[in-house]
């Protein structure tokens, strides 16, 4: 019924894989051409109404730079292109019907972009930062996700053949909509109500793992009451080699304690997209809530307690002999991270956030129309 394990796990690997590729400095052309690319378009389609608009490689402005909207490699759009390419790479269609849907489903995604890039460069020069930032950091996030998943669920209602008997599977034409209008509805109504909450759910867990997985760092984590984050103190240090080398017991002074933020992903709507999926085909149960939930705060902890590690891994690159002090008050060595863990830890964290933003909740969908298409049958056999 809709994605088997095996190619739920072969997206997601596939996803991780997609994220190197375009890390690396093997696509670096490529992203730079395109985002110059989408300067050019979107600074073209702005110039129809404003004459003076300067354009300068990837920066579009009128006056001074200040004032501009510049086209970064985050910008471009490709973490969702490779979201959801991993997931038309595992569905059983033809390559060539593969090949057409990436092709057509990249270039709609970039005209989305060309009209985000617009709509930007208006809200820079007439709106004030605060509800400039909000619009690009938030609505504009919430709009790309939104509109991606449509076109992904679109494509699939009409080229992927179900595969269940007699094809019980729901034919709402008004699906795709609904999901739309259901989903962001949720995801605006979470990010002004739960999501500055949020925090409180996450800390017990972000807690433990950060605690069962840092070795003798001797981590201390606390909520902060004004801010949507969480404080991490540990005991990591430069210490000199003979100490580090020899030990020596001694008491844990205030400037060897380091303290780092972590702040909770404002892109991760897992739980209001899940919900949208709920309330569109009435899967209301206690499990399924609880169940979705605990996804939610799961992820958010995995998230930052990979955020933590990278952070770690970083400052360690810095320091020539890493040092921790642990319970017992006895200075110990700690051993680096290499260079290739540290890149690991920050390409695995943005592949979860993507695989269940997007991959995850396609699964979801898929299994739970086909589970509303064979209630609609047998409603209507027993009305025959």
């Amino acid at each position: 019924m809709g994605l088997s394990s095996l190619r739920l796990i072969s997206s997601f690997a596939l996803l991780l894989a997609f994220i190197y590729l375009l890390k690396s400095p093997l696509a670096q052309p490529f992203v730079e051409a395109l985002c110059l690319l989408l300067a050019k378009l979107a600074a073209s389609l702005i110039h129809l109404f404003i004459s003076d608009l300067v354009l300068d490689k990837d920066t579009f402005y009128v006056g001074t730079v200040e004032y501009g909207i510049k086209v970064a490699p985050e910008c471009a759009a490709l973490l969702g292109c490779t979201a959801i390419a991993s997931l038309i790479a595992v569905e059983k269609v033809s390559v060539v019907e593969k090949m057409k849907a990436l092709i057509v489903g990249f270039a709609i995604i970039q005209l989305m972009n060309v009209v985000r890039l617009c709509l930007l460069f208006f809200a820079r020069i007439w709106l004030l930062p605060p509800t400039y930032d909000a619009i690009h950091e938030l609505y504009f996030q919430i709009a790309m996700i939104v509109l991606t998943l449509c076109f992904y669920m679109a494509w699939r209602i009409k080229r992927v053949p179900p595969n269940t008997q007699n094809n019980a599977i729901s034919n709402d034409k008004n699906e795709v909509v609904k999901f739309g209008i259901v989903s962001a509805t949720l995801i605006f109504v979470y990010t002004f109500t739960l999501q500055s909450q949020f925090k409180y759910f996450v800390y017990l867990p972000t807690a433990t793992f950060v605690t069962v997985s840092d070795g003798n760092w001797g981590s201390d984590v606390s909520i902060s009451e004004n801010q949507n984050r969480l404080e991490v103190s540990n005991h990591l240090f430069a210490a000199r080699q003979p100490v580090a080398e020899q030990g020596e017991k001694r008491s844990v002074a205030l400037n060897q304690t380091t303290s780092m933020d972590l702040v909770l992903n404002k892109n991760n709507f897992v739980l209001p997209l899940l919900l949208a999926l709920v309330v569109m085909y009435r899967r209301y149960s206690s499990k399924m809530l609880v169940c979705i939930v605990a996804i939610a705060i799961i992820l958010q902890s995995a998230n930052l307690t990979l955020l933590y590690h990278h952070q770690i891994a970083s400052a360690m690159q810095g320091i020539s002999f890493p040092a921790a002090v642990t319970n017992d008050n006895w200075i110990e060595p700690v051993e680096k991270y290499s260079v290739e863990f540290t890149l690991f830890l920050k390409h695995l964290n943005a592949a979860l956030i993507l695989f269940f933003s997007y991959t995850f909740c396609a699964y979801c969908w898929q299994n739970f129309r086909t589970v509303e298409g064979l209630k609609t049958e047998i409603n209507n056999m027993k009305v025959v």
